[in-house]
């Protein structure tokens, strides 16, 4: 009982807020839960960018981002609670890789890119 209600407090320190999830949100989870395949709710965007490009920076930037909008900090519980619920935490840390494929023709970079889309 000590270890669990410590293993508590440890993870209630990361997070900064807990809300109840709305119908809607419910709905989505529920959907998700039934067929987790099926790629409903799920938004990919690809972007082409030109010129100079400093991968550090960009991290750096899109980590800002994460940093200053709890919406990107925030995930939905629902096993080992009573109640679904959506928490904000205090800290993310942006998942990030870097695939250089400019030695590569046109054409495998394009094969290379849907690959990796679909392994997500």
């Amino acid at each position: 009982m000590i270890e669990h209600t410590e293993q508590a407090a440890d993870v209630s320190s990361l997070m900064e807020d807990v809300y109840p999830l709305s119908p809607i949100q419910l709905g989505i989870v529920f959907h998700v839960l039934l067929s987790p395949d099926s790629g409903a709710y799920l938004n990919q965007y690809v972007f082409s960018l030109r010129g100079k490009l400093d991968p550090v920076v960009l991290r750096k930037a899109w980590q800002h981002v994460l940093d200053q909008r709890p919406v990107l900090r925030t995930a939905f519980v629902w096993e080992e609670v009573e109640h679904a619920v959506q928490v904000v935490f205090r800290r993310a840390v942006l998942p990030w890789e870097s695939c250089d494929w400019r030695g590569h023709p046109a054409e495998e970079q394009q094969e290379r890119l849907n690959l990796h889309l679909e392994s997500q």
